[in-house]
C-alpha cells in the first residue's frame, strides 16, 4: 500500500513538473511575437492544441501552410517546444545556406555516402538478398496465394538487403539481429514521443527506463562481437581475405576502435538507411492501381534483357523511379522534414527573428500536395515524373534521389538525407522484382487503409495484408 502511494505520488509529482516545465517553455512564446501562431500562443493554450494535435499534426501544418504559405513563415506548438514553418523557395534556400552553429542539422550516417560510390559492387548482393528474402518469407508452392501483412514482408526484405551490404552473410539473415534492426525504428519512435512528454531536465532519469538503448547495444555487441573478432584476426593474417562490406569499412578505416563503439555505429548507420514504412505505401498503390503493373513489368524486363540487373538499367528503370517517388510524394512518411534547432538567434531574409531554442523545420506533406507545385495534386499519377524527365534537360532534376523545394522527400542541402542513394536501389530492385516475379492483390478489398500519426510521423497502415502467389502470365 506504501509502495502504491509512493508510485501514485511519484506520477502526480512528474505531471505536476512536466506541466510546469512544458508551460514556462510555451511562455516563451512571448520572445516570437513576430512569427504568427497556428493555435494559441498563451502558454496553456498551446500545450493544449499540441496535446488535441498528438495524432493529427498534419492538420495543424496544412493548415498554417493553406494560410501563410505566401507571407510569412508559422509557428506551430509540441509538448516540448515550438516549430516554426518555413516554406518557398527563397526562406527554404536560407535555412538550406544557414551555418551549423545556428541552425543545426544532424550529422549522422555521414559514412554511408561511400555507398553510392561503390554501389556498382553490392548490386549484385543486393539483388540476391531481395530474392531469397522473399523466396523464404513467401515460401509459395505452385498457384496459391499467400497472405502476409505488407508491413512485415517488406520489413524482412529491407533489413536482410541492409544488413547484406552492412554486415554481410551469414549475420544479415541472424534472427536475433534482425529483430535488433527491424526493431529500431519502431522502439526509437516509441520513447522519443514518451521522452517528449517530459521536460529536458527529466529526460536523462526517464531515458534509463523508457528507451531500452543499453540493452539495445549489448544485443549489437553480442552479435558482432564475434564477427569484429574475426575479422581482426583474418586481417592480422591476410588482409586480401577480408569481407567487402560496411562494417569492415568502419573497421578499417572509422574513427570507432572499440567493438561496443563499432555496434553503436551499425545501429546509427541502419536507422539511417531505413526505407520500410514508404515502400509500404509503394506496395499499396500497387495493388490498388493493378493497371500499372503490365507498364512496369514491361519496363523491367525489356531493360534487363538489354542490360541485366546492372546499375546502368536501374539507372534506365524511368517507370519504376517515378511511381516509387510519386507514391513517396504523396503519401509522405512525416508532416515536416528539414528540422533544425535553433543555437543562435536566426532571423530571415523577411524580419522574421527566431529565438534560440527553437526548431525550423519545413512542411512535407503540405508541400508535396500543393497545387501550385503539382498539377492534380491529390491524385495518384505514377509516370508523372517519368514524363517530365523526357523534356530536355530535365532528366535529373526529376530522379527520386534528386531533393527540390516541390521535392522534400529526403530533404534539401547539405543535410540531404544519406542513405537517399541506397534506399533508392533497393527499392527500385524490390519494385522491379515484385512487379516481374509474382502477381498481388490486397487480401481485404473492401476495407479502405488506415494509415496513422504519431507526432509528426505518418504511418502506413500496418495490419493491412497483401496477397502474394507466383506470376501467372
Amino acid at each position: 500500500m506504501e509502495l502504491g502511494c509512493f508510485t501514485t505520488a511519484t506520477c502526480a509529482v512528474a505531471v505536476a513538473i512536466t506541466l510546469l516545465a512544458s508551460a514556462l517553455r510555451h511562455y516563451k512564446a512571448s520572445n516570437s511575437d513576430n512569427i504568427p501562431t497556428v493555435g494559441s500562443s498563451t502558454w496553456w493554450g498551446s500545450y493544449w492544441t499540441a496535446i488535441k494535435h498528438m495524432n493529427s499534426t498534419s492538420d495543424l501544418v496544412q493548415e498554417g501552410y493553406d494560410k501563410y504559405k505566401n507571407s510569412a513563415p508559422f509557428k506551430i506548438p509540441t509538448l516540448q517546444h515550438w516549430i516554426v514553418i518555413v516554406s518557398g523557395h527563397k526562406l527554404l534556400d536560407e535555412v538550406r545556406k544557414a551555418p551549423d552553429d545556428q541552425l543545426s542539422g544532424i550529422e549522422a550516417g555521414k559514412e554511408i555516402f561511400k555507398l553510392d560510390y561503390n554501389i556498382v559492387v553490392f548490386l549484385p548482393i543486393i539483388k540476391d538478398e531481395i530474392t531469397a528474402t522473399f523466396h523464404d518469407t513467401l515460401k509459395l508452392e505452385g498457384n496459391e496465394w499467400r497472405s502476409i501483412a505488407a508491413s512485415d514482408i517488406v520489413s524482412k526484405v529491407v533489413s536482410r538487403t541492409c544488413n547484406r551490404v552492412f554486415v554481410g552473410l551469414p549475420l544479415c539473415r541472424d534472427l536475433a539481429w534482425m529483430d535488433i534492426s527491424t526493431q529500431l525504428t519502431v522502439d526509437i519512435l516509441i520513447s522519443s514521443s514518451t521522452l517528449d512528454l517530459f521536460p529536458h531536465f527529466m529526460r536523462p532519469l526517464v531515458a534509463k527506463f523508457v528507451t531500452g538503448a543499453s540493452t539495445r547495444v549489448s544485443r549489437a555487441v553480442h552479435c558482432l562481437a564475434p564477427i569484429i573478432r574475426e575479422r581482426w584476426d583474418i586481417a592480422e593474417r591476410d588482409s586480401d581475405q577480408v569481407p567487402n562490406d560496411f562494417l569492415q569499412w568502419l573497421i578499417e578505416d572509422g574513427e570507432e576502435q572499440t567493438i561496443t563503439a563499432l555496434a553503436q555505429r551499425m545501429l546509427a548507420v541502419i536507422l539511417v538507411a531505413g526505407v520500410s514504412s514508404t515502400f509500404v505505401e509503394a506496395l499499396f498503390h500497387l495493388v490498388q492501381h493493378p493497371e500499372y503493373v503490365k507498364p512496369l513489368r514491361e519496363e523491367v524486363l525489356a531493360i534487363v534483357d538489354e542490360h541485366g540487373w546492372t546499375k546502368a538499367g536501374l539507372d534506365k528503370m524511368w517507370g519504376v523511379d517515378s511511381f516509387l517517388k510519386e507514391s513517396h510524394r504523396i503519401a509522405s512518411g512525416s508532416s515536416v522534414v528539414m528540422s533544425r534547432k535553433v543555437l543562435k538567434e536566426f532571423r530571415f531574409s523577411d524580419g522574421t527573428v527566431v529565438p534560440k531554442g527553437y526548431y525550423v523545420a519545413a512542411p512535407l506533406r503540405a508541400t508535396h500536395l500543393d497545387r501550385e507545385n503539382y498539377v492534380y495534386p491529390d491524385t495518384f499519377d505514377p509516370f508523372r515524373f517519368s514524363r517530365s524527365r523526357e523534356e530536355p534537360g530535365e532528366s535529373i532534376k526529376h530522379q527520386m534521389i534528386t531533393p527540390t523545394p516541390e521535392y522534400l522527400e529526403f530533404g534539401l542541402g547539405k543535410h540531404a538525407c544519406p542513405g537517399r542513394f541506397l534506399t533508392a536501389k533497393i527499392q527500385k530492385l524490390m519494385l522491379a522484382h515484385i512487379v516481374t516475379t509474382y502477381d498481388i492483390k490486397l487480401e481485404d478489398e473492401s476495407t479502405p487503409l488506415k494509415p496513422s500519426q504519431h507526432g509528426i510521423f505518418i504511418a502506413p497502415d500496418l495490419d493491412a495484408r497483401i496477397m502474394f502467389r507466383k506470376r501467372a502470365t
